[in-house]
């Protein structure tokens, strides 16, 4: 089923794509992914099949915020600096395309706060204050394990940074 999705992007990029297996993060052996192909240099495909709620593919990211967070692990692990989204819907065949940009900065605040919480272990310091929601966030977590409550600073900078996730459009 995937392979027509990926023809469909390649036909109207004009770009071809390669299937591949899983990374492993080259920081850390914990983390892995398998995005769904290889692209350009330096970029890979992602494609998510009818978006739950919707007719027709993704208008904007604002939508699933969650698409933006998965295509950073898959980032750092490939060794990428971009990520297509495909939003296909199979029914109307159609689709859109977003251009996500790695974000090593939101990496590294969801693996402090994920390692905390799969080990059980306190944040006993926090290094981020690279804007208000990271300050916010320290505040937070610092001593303690995350938990849903304390990590809304990090879910409303998600939702701020999907804002300004371009749609591509191709012209043949």
């Amino acid at each position: 089923m995937r392979k027509k999705q990926y023809q469909f992007f390649a036909n109207l990029s004009n770009s071809e794509t390669q299937t591949c297996g899983f990374f492993e993060d080259p920081s850390d052996s914990n983390y892995g992914s398998s995005p769904d192909a290889l692209a350009a240099s330096s970029l890979i495909l992602e494609v998510k099949t009818r978006a739950a709620k919707t007719e027709g593919p993704l208008t904007s990211l604002k939508q699933l915020p969650n698409y933006y967070i998965q295509p950073q692990l898959e980032m750092v692990c490939a060794g990428a600096s971009y990520r297509i989204l495909e939003s296909y819907h199979p029914e109307t065949q159609q689709a859109s395309f977003f251009l996500v940009k790695r974000d090593d900065v939101l990496m590294s605040l969801i693996k402090d706060i994920t390692n905390s919480i799969i080990n059980e272990k306190p944040l006993l310091e926090w290094s981020h204050s690279e804007n208000n929601y990271c300050k916010r966030l320290g505040e937070n977590v610092a001593g303690r394990i995350p938990d849903f409550a304390s990590i809304k600073p990090l879910r409303s900078h998600i939702n701020a940074l999907v804002k300004s996730v371009p749609m591509v459009k191709f012209s043949k």
